[in-house]
């Protein structure tokens, strides 16, 4: 339910944000969903190359709610993922867990970032297995099952590998010498 509210608040704040071209300094850089940019796309267009999109916090609140949401949807134990994809597959859904984890410890240790830590620590002391249920052996019925898949299927489009990055522009306070203007990306990633 808290996507409902989240939609349209996101949308509205990237309608209040806007393109900027930032010549130094440094700050956060938000990871970008395929759901924010296509939004940013549909209501803004792609940014010239050497803007960044600056996000209002309007449109930063929507950020967390979809980035919290798709969180909440990893197929892992008690998340309300862990226990749509029990519905949907049953006990293959343990399987599913160990692979998510595996993948997330796999992610952290190429990319150097641990970011997800806690949370990976987290879901394995509250378990990967999802308990069984009072009625698993009923069928589930083919509306429930796309609902289920399409529910889950946000996961692609509202989950970011690195949700927050520190844009630390060192070459900011070094003398002009080069051709191209210093630029660093604040907000989201215009590209």
């Amino acid at each position: 339910a808290g996507l409902v509210v989240t939609i349209p608040v996101l949308l509205l704040g990237i309608y209040q944000s806007h393109y900027e071209t930032v010549t130094s300094g440094g700050g956060l850089e938000f990871g970008e969903p395929l759901l924010l940019q296509w939004a940013i796309h549909w209501i803004h267009g792609p940014g010239l190359p050497g803007q960044s999109f600056m996000i209002t916090s309007l449109g930063l609140a929507g950020w967390v709610g979809v980035f919290i949401t798709a969180m909440n949807l990893l197929p892992v134990g008690q998340l309300d993922g862990g226990h749509i994809l029990y519905t949907l597959i049953g006990r293959k859904a343990h399987t599913v867990a160990y692979l998510v984890i595996a993948a997330g410890l796999a992610m952290m240790l190429i990319q150097k970032t641990y970011t997800f830590s806690l949370l990976l620590m987290l879901l394995m002391l509250t378990g990967l297995r999802h308990p069984p249920t009072a009625n698993d052996h009923e069928p589930l019925g083919i509306g429930r099952a796309i609902i289920g898949w399409l529910t889950l299927s946000f996961l692609i489009i509202g989950f970011t590998p690195n949700p927050i990055a520190e844009i630390n522009n060192s070459d900011a306070t070094a003398p002009a010498e080069k051709s191209e203007p210093v630029t660093a990306d604040y907000g989201v990633d215009a590209a």
